[in-house]
């Protein structure tokens, strides 16, 4: 995930140093030109950004449009799941409610096993 970050950041420092050149062009249409590119430019960079780690596998949280790349924030102990998070709205991929519902029914597995036995 490093690289696909990394690369989204680098994209996102070179959009802002543009946004930064055509600050200082005179008011006219080549500066209404520009700033349209350069916004075009940011949407283009944000969806390649999501198209990259989803072919590559990583989780996407789909709560925003575009979709924004999901953090992994380590595995379940228990049940080695890996966890992924959204750094924009704190969705977790899979839920804490899901990891708990396994100990659930796990519990209730070790319960019906015993009172067998």
């Amino acid at each position: 995930m490093n690289s696909v970050k990394e690369w989204g950041e680098a994209v996102q420092t070179f959009l802002r140093l543009g946004q930064a050149a055509v600050e200082k062009l005179p008011d006219g249409p080549a500066r209404d030109e520009a700033r349209a590119a350069l916004e075009r430019a940011r949407e283009q960079s944000l969806l390649a950004e999501v198209q990259l780690a989803n072919s590559i596998g990583h989780k996407l949280c789909k709560r925003h449009r575009p979709a924004e790349v999901m953090i992994s924030i380590g595995r379940d102990a228990k049940w080695n799941i890996e966890q992924f998070k959204c750094p924009s709205c704190g969705d977790l991929q899979p839920s804490d409610l899901y990891i708990r519902s396994l100990d659930r029914d796990d519990t209730a597995q070790r319960d019906r096993k015993s009172d067998a036995a």
